[in-house]
């Protein structure tokens, strides 16, 4: 069996909407058979009472995702569920350790994300900031990192923080199983501002060894400036897949990076 027949699981049935085949047919597949035949992808964070109650509080809740294939406000195809601690949630902010099931519709999961704790070097205002911060020293807490796992624990792989990282120029890399680096994902501080003018944040993710004119895929944090979205700070991400000979496994890759990049830099703080 390989690691992506072990990865998906089986798949539940689903309500769909009446008449839309295609989203009929994208119930059947994993994760894997239904980024095989996409070119873009949606990552929606969820919208709920709870996120009223979190505006109303000021206390961090837990995030929901959903993942959506043909559009903003399409029917979701798979589900992203955190379960991390609601007490280091208020004083961890952004670096909250967490474990996240992806799952079917259904409710059967498929892969599992394990955010550990780390301190980060991201917010450090200069690019040799590394050497004032020993909190994030490999022999202290080190920096960010999420693994990525199979039902059975087996690494798929894992996305880590780059040394050298600051707020002008984060760098976000994605290893394999046997730790050979595959992608970079770069965040630079003047595309982060486009927020502020209620822009769309493009940012761009490149196989290790291409050049900045062969980007393999987009990650754009979509600004959608209605009062829901703004007042309960919702984030939602279209992955646009550039490179049309990525395998399924690559743009899989891809989406991962997208969530520790999410919390890292689109997750509320003390504002």
């Amino acid at each position: 069996m390989t690691t992506t027949d072990e990865a998906a699981g089986a798949m539940a049935t689903t309500a769909a909407p009446a008449g839309n085949a295609q989203y009929i047919a994208d119930l059947q597949k994993n994760i894997f058979e239904l980024l095989g035949g996409k070119d873009k992808i949606y990552i929606k964070q969820g919208g709920t009472g709870r996120e009223c109650l979190e505006m109303a509080s000021g206390c961090e809740i837990s995030n929901r995702f959903t993942i959506n294939t043909e559009g903003h406000d399409s029917a979701p195809i798979f589900q992203m569920k955190e379960d991390s601690n609601c007490c280091v949630r208020q004083c961890c902010k952004q670096i909250t350790p967490f474990e996240m099931v992806l799952s079917d519709m259904g409710g059967q999961p498929q892969i599992t994300y394990s955010r550990p704790f780390h301190c980060t070097n991201t917010t450090c205002c200069c690019p040799c900031g590394y050497l004032c911060n020993p909190c994030a020293a490999d022999c202290c807490c080190g920096t960010q990192e999420l693994f990525i796992k199979t039902n059975s624990g087996e690494i798929l792989g894992r996305v880590y923080e780059k040394k050298g990282s600051w707020c002008g120029l984060a760098s976000w890399v994605l290893e394999d199983a046997e730790g050979n680096e595959k992608m970079v994902a770069l965040v630079p501080c003047c595309e982060l501002c486009r927020m502020c003018c209620c822009q769309d944040v493009d940012l761009q993710v490149f196989k290790t060894g291409d050049t900045e004119d062969n980007p393999a895929a987009t990650i754009t944090r979509k600004c959608i400036c209605d009062c829901v979205n703004v007042m309960t700070d919702k984030d939602h991400f279209e992955i646009q897949f550039e490179n049309k000979d990525l395998t399924p496994l690559e743009k899989f890759y891809v989406m991962s990076m997208t969530i520790l990049i999410k919390y890292m830099h689109f997750e509320q703080g003390d504002q």
